[in-house]
């Protein structure tokens, strides 16, 4: 998409793109803005490779993937938490995480 503008959110931090394709490569960055049209400069861009579709031979698959690597907990507050990790790689390709919780009770 080149550098165009592919959309805009008010005071929001984040935002879902989800007109992408399988195999694609996008890159992202973004920019703040003032009432009065005027923009900061880009932030860093964001390189993703979107992964492919579920595997067309899954039935064939023998291999797990690797695990997930360096799992953090961000942006923690007392409603929430944000958990990110390295993406794994698989020989088929990997087509998603399953996220689990141990424990809730206090401390």
């Amino acid at each position: 998409r080149d550098g165009v503008l592919i959309d805009s959110v008010s005071s929001a931090i984040d935002y879902a793109d989800r007109d992408v394709n399988f195999k694609e490569t996008y890159s992202y960055y973004v920019k703040a803005s003032a009432g009065n049209e005027l923009t900061s400069e880009p932030s860093n861009t964001v390189r993703v490779l979107m992964p492919q579709g579920p595997p067309r031979f899954a039935g064939l698959d023998r291999s797990a993937p690797t695990k997930p690597q360096n799992l953090i907990a961000s942006d923690v507050t007392s409603t929430e938490v944000t958990l990110n990790w390295d993406k794994s790689s698989d020989n088929i390709g990997v087509t998603g995480y399953k996220v689990y919780v141990g424990t809730r009770n206090p401390f």
